[in-house]
């Protein structure tokens, strides 16, 4: 019985990285759980879909330019996981090779002397300075998590712009006229676009910009709930609702402000984006825009695939959008 990596990860509760990992005897994986799969396809003498034929391989570049977005975050590994399974779905493999600042000229070098087929590059910290990197790479190159506007590369990222303009509009749809925006202090394409729809939001539907009304915080967990903390020192009037550039951000300013006695959503409404598990852990419960994460990653690696055996020398800018998630907050 064949099957997919995504459904063994699905019944060991894994992701379908780390199956591929097992299935494939690569490192990266602790022994109880490369055990717990091998027991797993013992048992039920499932075979996981055959792996790529020798040489069809592409590289994913895991850039951290920062590290607090991309380190640690759900979102990176749901759009790896749709990577992978549109990597597999083509029969072709994935090497995941991570890159920062402290191994990019060890790395890009490694990488320029073996490209494989194709490259991947995670732009989630991606600047448009960075693309020189690139410069001598001879294998197509598609660029994910972020929208790249004058590179003649190809990009598959979420719709930042529409994103943030749809969450202001749902919030205005509330009732809500007083909207601010928790924003985050980090300058990557996808919080620009971000800021730029909830600016163009406001703007369509004739409210007024209060500068006062956003909150520029960090956008770790800790982080913005000690800049929030700090924010309230000094800002004792606050708008009605607020569009938070991610949940993340969205989940430590809460714990601030609940702390400093607001109650949300009849003080204060908020959502946020991305749809983290935290979303329905704490209380109440935070409405936000669901992020298409794994259908990124996989369409990202199917254009890529397409280029690798079409020769299309065509530039795709694809961008995802996203679903509104109603919940206890707004």
């Amino acid at each position: 019985m064949r099957v997919k990596y995504k459904d063994i990860a699905q019944k060991l509760g894994l992701s379908p990285s780390t199956v591929s990992l097992v299935v494939n005897n690569k490192p990266g994986v602790n022994e109880e759980t490369r055990q717990r799969v091998l027991k797993y396809l013992k048992q039920t003498g499932a075979t996981a879909k055959p792996q790529a034929s020798k040489g069809k391989y592409i590289r994913f570049l895991k850039y951290s330019k920062y590290g607090k977005v991309v380190d640690d975050h759900g979102f990176i590994s749901a759009v790896t996981d749709g990577i992978v399974n549109g990597v597999h779905e083509q029969n072709y493999d994935v090497l995941i090779t991570t890159l920062n600042m402290e191994n990019k000229e060890s790395i890009m070098e490694m990488v320029r002397n073996d490209p494989r087929r194709g490259i991947l590059l995670l732009g989630t910290e991606l600047t448009n300075d960075d693309l020189s990197m690139l410069n001598d790479i001879k294998v197509p190159v598609v660029i994910v998590d972020s929208y790249m506007e004058f590179a003649e590369y190809d990009c598959v990222t979420m719709n930042n712009v529409d994103i943030a303009f749809r969450a202001v509009k749902y919030l205005y749809e509330k009732g809500y006229t007083e909207i601010g925006h928790f924003r985050s202090g980090f300058k990557v394409n996808n919080f620009l676009g971000r800021r730029e729809g909830y600016e163009k939001a406001l703007q369509k539907l004739g409210l007024d910009y209060n500068p006062e009304y956003t909150f520029v915080l960090d956008s770790t967990l800790e982080g913005s709930y000690a800049d929030m903390k700090k924010a309230l020192e000094s800002h004792p009037k606050l708008p009605r609702a607020v569009f938070s550039d991610n949940d993340t951000i969205a989940v430590g300013a809460m714990k601030a402000l609940k702390e400093a006695g607001y109650r949300i959503p009849d003080d204060i409404a908020i959502i946020g984006v991305d749809d983290i598990p935290f979303c329905t852990m704490i209380e109440p419960t935070l409405s936000t825009m669901a992020i298409y994460k794994e259908e990124i990653g996989s369409i990202a690696a199917k254009r890529l695939i397409e280029k690798i055996q079409t020769g299309d020398k065509s530039i795709l800018k694809v961008l995802v959008n996203a679903e509104i998630i109603e919940r206890e907050s707004t």
